[in-house]
């Protein structure tokens, strides 16, 4: 099977309003799933992966020592 290959330009584009409500590490994990599968195809798609993946690490509970 092929795999897709990403279009010449992004399709989607993210409304910041739409996610500034997202709160918690459940709520960015799941951005970051989407933004990971997606980037090719989203306006700036790998500025929000890292961004997301920089935020829900934040927000994770610290390993004890």
């Amino acid at each position: 099977m092929l795999s897709p290959s990403p279009l010449l330009q992004p399709v989607l584009s993210l409304a910041l309003p739409a996610i500034q409500d997202v709160k918690g590490g459940e709520g960015l994990s799941s951005l970051w799933n989407v933004f990971t599968k997606c980037k090719d195809n989203i306006e700036q798609g790998d500025r929000l992966e890292n961004i997301s993946w920089s935020e829900t690490v934040f927000l994770l509970p610290s390993p004890l020592l």
